[in-house]
């Protein structure tokens, strides 16, 4: 159940910022790409260096998520911090179609083989049922789940009636809160059940589970298939959406393929079989019985980034409820903690310092704040009001110009997939939702007939 403050709720620095929202002009796409996106610390910059080196399509952003879900799934199990936080991340990489999706399953492919261990930590392709969750989890209860399409599959979780996806889904959201904890499966009858059966299920454990995802997928699939109901469940915002910048690029030459370095396959292998205590070589006997995990504690300076960073991310859910996805930030604050640990995994650092804090918040805050705006503009809860906002917007862009009925018909084809009562309905919602009014816009001294438009007040008011 996610707990969403209101502006009351927050502290006198919070109710700052969120005032500040409020009044401010909504914020633009942003075209600049920060280097915090494009590089990462550590000895993970020779897997971004890699992809860069070996991609046909260049997508430097997607190298550094290759890079993250690489540290993610490498670190399962193994590293924890003082703060009770482990590495798993669920990460999708959305670009246009032909734009290179791909080559990062490749990059991880090529690393995990090197250093011997691609066939333990990488696992299905996507999971049909909570069934599939378990079994994939305890055969491997560290791997990386690469999805292909990730959009189609959220759209096949909507369609009604299908409750192995639902099912599948909601296991998926418990194991991303699990990473210290245990994975057990639901409670079924068992009276038709051999003993041999009722055993295996009462034994059906997963310790520690540690479920990495990387998807991909076209934004257009992703964002009209997600649903108000998926953000406020907290499934959405178990994700980091990695939106490239760099379109549709031209295929390149590629040279010979370079070879990764000796140092990375060691640090590569030694993170996969780190633990604290003594015993076997690598400190893992299976689903039940997980590693002690190497402990990296926060440094304060650290933590002291990460709250202040908890405060901001608090006051924008007040603003975004009038959105109804505040929901949509719930999990920043935990996200920021794993990958902070990664970094600082990568840098070789004993502690979690306030660098690697430092990277962990620019990181997550420029994609949450990408994922914030394409959020608003493209997600709804029914077709009704995913119509309405096109509309509304379609006006606002309009300026002073506005738009004609002919238009908006034209131009919004959610508003054109309505019935011609819903249109109607659509119409007299956003002149009083959106502040908008139709008027008769007079071409100045040029006479003829008056335009009949809708227009934001905002231009109507300058005329």
């Amino acid at each position: 159940e996610l707990n969403i403050p209101t502006v009351e709720d927050l502290s006198e620095q919070g109710k700052t910022i969120a005032a500040a929202l409020l009044k401010s002009e909504p914020k633009k796409e942003q075209k600049t790409i920060p280097n915090c996106v494009l590089s990462i610390p550590g000895i993970l910059q020779e897997v971004v260096e890699y992809y860069n080196e070996t991609a046909k399509k260049p997508q430097p952003q997607f190298a550094v998520s290759t890079a993250l879900a690489l540290g993610s799934v490498i670190m399962g199990r193994r590293f924890v911090t003082d703060q009770n936080n482990y590495t798993s991340l669920y990460i999708a990489n959305l670009g246009k179609t032909s734009a290179g999706k791909e080559h990062p399953i490749t990059v991880i492919e090529d690393v995990l083989s090197a250093a011997g261990i691609a066939e333990k930590l990488i696992g299905p392709p996507g999971y049909h049922s909570s069934g599939a969750v378990f079994t994939a989890l305890e055969n491997q209860p560290n791997h990386l789940a690469v999805i292909d399409e990730l959009g189609l599959h959220f759209k096949s979780t909507n369609l009604s009636g299908n409750t192995n996806q639902l099912e599948a889904q909601r296991v998926l959201m418990e194991a991303f809160g699990r990473l210290g904890g245990v994975l057990r499966p639901m409670g079924y009858s068992k009276m038709t059940l051999t003993p041999q059966q009722k055993e295996k299920m009462e034994t059906k454990l997963i310790v520690h589970p540690a479920l990495s995802i990387m998807g991909a997928s076209t934004p257009e699939t992703i964002y009209d298939n997600i649903q108000l109901e998926s953000i406020a469940s907290g499934f959405i915002p178990r994700f980091v959406f990695v939106e490239s910048m760099n379109g549709r690029p031209k295929s390149r030459r590629l040279s010979k393929k370079p070879d990764l370095s000796p140092e990375l396959i060691v640090w590569v292998r030694g993170c996969y079989t780190a633990h604290s205590g003594e015993g076997n070589l690598d400190g893992d006997y299976g689903c039940q019985l997980p590693p002690d995990p190497v402990l990296i504690p926060f440094e304060p300076e650290a933590l002291d980034i990460i709250d202040d960073y908890e405060t901001t991310i608090m006051a924008r859910q007040a603003v975004l409820d009038q959105h109804r996805i505040s929901g949509l930030l719930g999990k920043a604050v935990e996200i920021v903690h794993r990958v902070a640990l990664i970094v600082a995994v990568s840098s070789n650092h004993s502690c979690v310092y306030a660098e690697d804090a430092q990277w962990a918040r620019d990181f997550i805050d420029y994609y949450s704040v990408q994922t914030e705006i394409n959020m608003k503009k493209r997600v709804y809860g029914s077709d009704f009001e995913a119509a309405c906002k096109e509309v509304a917007e379609m006006i606002t862009d309009a300026g002073a110009k506005g738009a004609t009925e002919y238009e908006i018909s034209r131009g919004c084809h959610k508003y054109r997939a309505l019935e011609p009562t819903k249109r109607k309905a659509v119409m007299e919602v956003v002149p009083g939702d959106y502040d908008i009014e139709f008027v008769n816009i007079i071409h100045g001294d040029k006479g003829g007939r008056p335009r009949q438009a809708y227009i934001s007040c905002e231009f109507v008011k300058k005329q």
